[in-house]
């Protein structure tokens, strides 16, 4: 399991490097289910990515939260 997810990735249309959108704070990290978006400066391509449990940051799974 990743302690954190990457601040850019390979852009799959153009080779650029799409940039994170938003961060999460320490203490409520992104679960399985979630949706994580890069944007690609090069192209302006918005790449969504659903995280699955392998991409699991530890956060609390929604309808667990207290």
């Amino acid at each position: 399991m990743p302690e954190s997810l990457d601040d850019t990735i390979v852009c799959v249309d153009c080779g650029g490097r799409a940039r994170l959108m938003r961060t999460w704070p320490p203490d409520y990290p992104p679960v399985a289910g979630d949706i994580v978006t890069y944007q690609c400066p090069d192209c302006d391509e918005r790449l969504d990515i659903v995280l699955d449990a392998e991409d699991d940051l530890g956060g609390i799974p929604p309808g667990d939260a207290v």
